[in-house]
């Protein structure tokens, strides 16, 4: 059996095409991963107890478990590249809200 392309590959992308999906990939599973590596500071800095402190590191997880199956399933009618996008500035923005708080309290006064 014999598969043939209707186009012919162009080749191999660019160094700077490279360069820039891994610097995407990185910064983006930066902030997936920077509330567990930081969490007994985070722990300490908002007194937290070992309830809240993994909810905020498992909400994490649970919000990409939930995510995934519709947002693939979206790539179906909408590019790839303009869910990766999406969900990049979407991570961005919650990084950085995640940096600006300064406590856990949902609502009450800290402490």
């Amino acid at each position: 059996m014999v598969v043939e392309l209707r186009r012919p590959a162009t080749g191999s992308p660019s160094t700077a095409c490279v360069v820039g999906i891994c610097l995407a990939e990185m910064l983006s599973l930066a902030g997936y991963s920077i509330v567990p590596a930081l969490l007994p500071q985070v722990m300490d800095a908002w007194s937290l107890d070992g309830t809240r402190a993994g909810w905020l590191a498992g909400i994490i997880s649970g919000g990409c478990m939930l995510g995934v199956v519709p947002l693939v399933a979206a790539t179906d009618r909408i590019p790839a590249r303009n869910v990766y996008l999406g969900c990049a500035a979407l991570g961005v923005i919650s990084t950085f809200g995640l940096a600006l708080s300064n406590s856990l309290s949902f609502g009450r006064s800290p402490g």
